[in-house]
């Protein structure tokens, strides 16, 4: 499972609190794709039909997103505006995960870590 950092001032932020509530609720069905699909904020044609759904939007709110700079457009897809500084890139990520389940392999198999070596 993957989170999203939403900043706690989202709904008076002049940059989002401004939007329709359409395009703020697509706005967030595009961070939480982005972070579940781990695409690194971008979101494809694809994608944009699947967060337009999944807020019940349509091509309005996409456009509002676009005037506002929150969605930057790229090819026939959009770019979340800043995903990466405020949230991890998509291979550290998965890095963390397979470090996890390694950590998980070793414990579940009885074998210890240095760290935990160490403190015995």
């Amino acid at each position: 499972m993957m989170w999203v950092k939403l900043d706690d001032d989202f709904f008076e932020n002049p940059k989002t609190g401004s939007l329709s509530k359409g395009a703020k609720l697509l706005y967030l069905a595009g961070l939480t794709y982005c972070a579940k699909s781990l695409t690194d904020g971008k979101i494809d044609a694809r994608g944009v039909r699947v967060v337009r759904a999944l807020a019940e939007v349509g091509a309005k709110a996409v456009a509002e997103l676009e005037a506002s700079g929150r969605w930057e457009k790229n090819g026939s897809g959009y770019n979340v505006h800043d995903w990466l500084e405020y949230n991890p890139p998509a291979a550290r990520v998965l890095a963390q995960r397979k470090a996890a389940k390694e950590r998980m392999h070793r414990t579940r198999s009885g074998e210890r870590s240095n760290e935990q070596a160490e403190e015995q």
